[in-house]
């Protein structure tokens, strides 16, 4: 399975108990657009998560790269 984001503007808030935003159980790649994600776990893959985007906004922080502790749950509410 792969995720793939080649641009656009993506709002992405989830609730408690669904934590998250992105789940892949292969891939993510995030090659441009804007994306605002509001979850308690950015992004979850089993294989390589790479981004290319133009902006990417975590729990109101400006990200330049995706790293690991972004598919734990470091941003717990």
């Amino acid at each position: 399975m792969l995720i793939e984001v080649n641009g656009g503007i993506i709002n992405n808030i989830i609730a408690s108990g669904d934590t998250d935003s992105f789940d892949s159980n292969g891939d993510i790649t995030i090659y441009g657009g804007t994306i605002n994600i509001d979850a308690a776990s950015a992004f979850d893959a089993d294989g390589t998560v790479e981004l290319i985007a133009k902006e990417l906004i975590v729990n109101g922080e400006i990200m330049s790269e995706i790293v690991q502790t972004q598919m734990c749950e470091r941003y717990k509410r």
